[in-house]
């Protein structure tokens, strides 16, 4: 729904295990930020604060519950305010492609067809 302004919104739902970094991204932590080389856009990202944080995160093991409660416990916060700025943030990372992709699961009982 667009707000006044005529943005249109679109909230994408957190996972709740924050995803891996995408293999081949190179990381320069430094005193007041996190530097990301991405070779495969040829762009690099300047993270501070709560995007260095959020990212640091993404490690594919993280929950993102754990996350959360970590921030809103350091900052004083409000947990919706948190979620909403964590949100925010992953989807950043989303839309640049620095996750890698999930593993194909096959259910349990079933074998995948091998091709002859």
């Amino acid at each position: 729904m667009p707000d006044p302004s005529g943005v249109i919104s679109i909230r994408e739902p957190l996972p709740a295990v924050m995803p891996a970094r995408r293999p081949g991204i190179e990381i320069a932590d430094f005193d007041t930020e996190v530097v990301v080389w991405d070779p495969a856009s040829q762009m690099v990202h300047h993270l501070d604060g709560l995007a260095a944080v959020v990212f640091d995160a993404c490690d594919g093991v993280t929950r993102t519950d754990d996350l959360i409660a970590e921030i809103t416990e350091a900052t004083g916060l409000e947990r919706s305010a948190v979620v909403d700025e964590v949100t925010t943030v992953w989807a950043m990372f989303n839309r640049r492609n620095l996750f890698a992709l999930p593993e194909p699961t096959v259910p349990r009982g079933q074998r995948r067809r091998r091709r002859a």
